[in-house]
């Protein structure tokens, strides 16, 4: 892989993992439950049309990530920069381990709990 695929892989991983986080904080600002905030993101992004311009598997499994990452809502994140900010933390480990985990079931939760520990501990939260 190439510099120029690295970064585009990189990029990718980063908007929709920040796709995921912010549509599912968002919803539970307007009020709507953690888990079906979640939910209802996970069930939307399955519905990504497929096109050549990004690995539609791919982004379907980044969306989910952000939205589990962010079912914590303001109990994790206070603000919209720190949305970004475990977005970005999120999309960074979905690249580093997506060769890693292999076969079902574990490996979004994983992540994002992986992320999610990683952002509170450099908060000052843990």
């Amino acid at each position: 892989m190439d510099t120029k695929e690295k970064l585009n892989s990189l990029l990718f991983c980063l908007f929709f993992c920040s796709l995921g986080c912010f549509a599912c904080f968002g919803l539970q600002i307007l009020g709507v439950m953690p888990i079906i905030a979640s939910a209802g993101v996970g069930y939307v992004g399955s519905y990504l049309p497929k096109t050549k311009a990004y690995d539609h598997e791919m982004a379907k499994a980044c969306i989910y990530s952000g939205s589990f990452a962010t079912i914590g809502g303001e109990q994790i994140c206070e603000d919209l920069w720190q949305v970004l900010f475990l977005s970005l933390i999120l999309g960074g480990f979905f690249l580093v381990f997506k060769s890693s985990f292999r076969g079902f079931g574990g490996k979004l939760g994983s992540l994002a709990f992986c992320a999610v520990v990683f952002f509170l501990i450099l908060k000052g939260g843990a």
